[in-house]
């Protein structure tokens, strides 16, 4: 603080005795501006802190990856044969592949016109899938063959006067979306422009029947039924055939080139014939991930440790504490991750403790790797390892299967006990169906499946079978939209005295089938014999679970909440226990998360050191208006009195001149 003046005749040094007083009324001011500094450098000091935490949890999260545990490569010695891309579950091994075919989807091309802009005829283009079996092929046509429908529905492209040219036709198949695609080429002749059907689909069981209902023209260019040696108006470029390949000697033969189920935890792509020279595939696990994962969660939980002594040591020497010293909340936060580091996991088949892994607290309160311990536990029990950190369920009982958990689940057993199964939804027929449908007449079906409804309408013809009728029924079911986007399906059979029954493949009370409309009495011999699903219903440990489909959940606020379990089959009544382990790494990451979230023990600590800054920056403003008030009083009161001061000098001054003269006059007139 400045002082505007000084004694102006006193001599009366106002300024240094302001100065002076104000000092000493200052120290409440600085010891405040000295706190307001010690909490905001806690603030920053715990931000740096909650990093650390974050830093840590992610070493954590690293081993959380189930990524981490699944470090199987592959490599094949020839690439250019046979690819390997790995998904989940491949173990290590070594197969030899031989590719002997591969898959490709049938080309159709038709005759040759003169003139692509020009009417070749308006009808009905329908298309039929299936495979073609025996007979002789010459020039592109078959001879003696037969055809076998896929069970796929016909899938139909209406040719009018919009789009009756050569060029129209191709544009309209492309448009409809059939899976099949219209290219047109010229092959330089006098009548150059013909047309070019491919299926999108490989395998044997996408060749192509197309039945042309309309005008002639257009029958003539596109009737195609391989079964018939005079009805092939187009000729076949490539033969609808499947992949056939060995693997270790064993025979697999898929409709596409690229194989999933082959292997386990590996798809194959298959790229060119190698018969005689077969690729070999290694797939081999790599540790080096999980090593340095488990090596970096350590090592972040020793810099962690270290920052937490570092903020809140005390020196001795100087007597003076780090900037978190005496913060309780370290301490917590400390002891609950060194008490979930050192808590035994319940025993499900695999490792219970960091321990056995080789890694291990020092006096100092620092964790150690053995890394010879910790590669005999990885080469001797690799998958048991990720029980260790990872979220798992094991069930005792084999027709119940751990799916998820939240993070509300706790580590534990939960013995099962099951009320009532879930069951799915049937229609069946009260007497034979019949075999006859007729369009307009009988067949149209109003179809609700799983609640969903949605117009089915048959193929019309004479069935031979009940079994013929069921696949037209599945084919229309399977690929009706509305029922796909649901996740609906139904499973459609016959009885060997004709009836046609129907099964939802969904469990619970939404589980029903219902069927109106005009084909539904001749289908069923009736109304037929409806039954709804039947929801589930069990408990975990006694406590009531909630059911959806096939699938109880844990009840909320039980140690269970969350724990999602799928019941297969089986019986009622008692049904074992089922073990879930939340896993060292899930259950550090949610024990951080509780600490950095809103409303977490770090957010209340800087909720109530920001309440401190903003108390203490109060009292500073408080205490600074108090001082400049009180400097202002101190140099009135100052200059006042230095103002009496000089006035009391002046007159002693007057009055000592005065009594000068007085006594030099006396001295005179003697």
């Amino acid at each position: 603080m400045g002082l505007s003046s000084a004694g102006v005749g006193s001599g009366l040094d106002v300024t240094s005795l302001v100065s002076s007083l104000m000092a000493a009324e200052q120290k409440p001011l600085n010891a405040l501006t000295a706190q307001a500094s010690k909490y905001t450098t806690k603030l920053s000091s715990l931000g740096t802190f909650q990093n650390n935490l974050v830093t840590y949890q992610a070493t954590a999260k690293a081993l959380m990856d189930s990524a981490s545990f699944q470090t199987i490569s592959a490599s094949a010695s020839d690439n250019s044969s046979v690819t390997g891309s790995l998904t989940s579950g491949a173990v290590p091994g070594n197969y030899s592949l031989e590719v002997n075919q591969l898959a490709q989807s049938q080309k159709l091309v038709s005759t040759g016109i003169s003139n692509a802009s020009a009417i070749v005829g308006s009808g009905t283009i329908s298309f039929n899938f299936g495979s073609i079996q025996g007979g002789n092929i010459s020039n592109g046509r078959y001879t003696g063959a037969t055809f076998t429908n896929n069970a796929s529905s016909s899938k139909t492209v209406t040719i009018d006067s919009s789009n009756n040219t050569l060029t129209g036709i191709s544009a309209a198949i492309n448009a409809a979306g059939l899976g099949v695609t219209a290219t047109l080429i010229n092959d330089g002749s006098s009548a150059p422009n013909r047309l070019v059907l491919t299926n999108t689909q490989t395998g044997q069981t996408q060749s192509m029947s197309i039945a042309v209902s309309g005008d002639e023209g257009l029958a003539t260019l596109l009737n195609y039924d391989p079964s018939n040696n005079s009805g092939q108006a187009l000729s076949e470029l490539t033969k609808a055939q499947d992949a056939q390949l060995k693997i270790d000697g064993i025979v697999i033969t898929k409709s596409s080139n690229t194989i999933t189920e082959a292997i386990t935890g590996v798809t194959l792509s298959l790229q060119k014939i190698n018969t005689g020279n077969p690729t070999s595939l290694s797939l081999t696990r790599n540790t080096n991930t999980l090593t340095t994962n488990l090596t970096n969660f350590v090592n972040g939980y020793n810099t962690l440790i270290g920052t937490i002594t570092s903020v809140t040591a005390y020196d001795q020497k100087t007597k003076t504490g780090a900037a978190l010293y005496g913060e309780s909340s370290l301490r917590a936060i400390k002891n609950q991750i060194r008490s979930t580091l050192t808590a035994a996991l319940p025993n499900s088949g695999g490792f219970t403790n960091l321990n056995q892994l080789g890694i291990s607290f020092q006096k100092d309160g620092t964790l150690a790797l053995d890394s010879s311990k910790l590669q005999a536990a990885i080469a001797n029990s690799y998958d048991k390892v990720a029980s260790l950190f990872t979220a798992t369920g094991t069930s005792t009982d084999t027709q119940i299967s751990y799916t998820s958990a939240t993070t509300a689940t706790k580590t534990g057993n939960y013995a099962v006990n099951i009320s009532q199964l879930a069951s799915q939804g049937t229609l069946n027929g009260n007497t034979a169906a019949g075999l006859i449908i007729t369009a307009g007449s009988n067949d149209t079906l109003q179809f609700t499946l799983d609640g969903v409804p949605s117009t089915l309408t048959l193929s019309a013809g004479t069935y031979a079978t009940a079994s013929d009728l069921v696949t037209e029924l599945q084919a229309k079911i399977n690929t009706n939209a509305s029922f796909i986007n649901a996740g609906s399906s139904a499973i459609v059979s016959s009885t060997s005295d004709g009836k046609i029954n129907f099964i939802s493949n969904g469990f619970g009370l939404k589980s029903t089938i219902s069927l109106s409309g005009n084909a539904a009495s001749s289908l069923l011999g009736g109304t037929g014999i409806a039954k709804a699903g039947v929801v589930m219903k069990g408990s975990m440990n006694g406590q009531a679970l909630s059911a959806v489909g096939q699938y109880l959940i844990g009840a909320k606020g039980d140690a269970s909440e969350g724990l999602t379990i799928k019941i297969l089959g089986g019986n009622t009544g008692p049904r074992g226990t089922v073990t879930y382990t939340k896993g060292i790494a899930l259950s550090i990451s949610h024990l951080i998360d509780t600490f950095t979230s809103t409303g977490g023990l770090i957010a209340a600590r800087k909720e109530g050191i920001n309440a401190s800054i903003k108390s203490t920056n109060d009292n500073m403003t408080k205490t600074q208006a108090r001082l400049t008030a009180l400097q202002v009083h101190y140099q009135n009161m100052f200059s006042h009195l230095d103002t009496i001061v000089s006035k009391m000098t002046a007159t002693s001054t007057y009055l000592t001149g005065q009594f000068d003269a007085m006594i030099k006059n006396n001295s005179y007139n003697k």
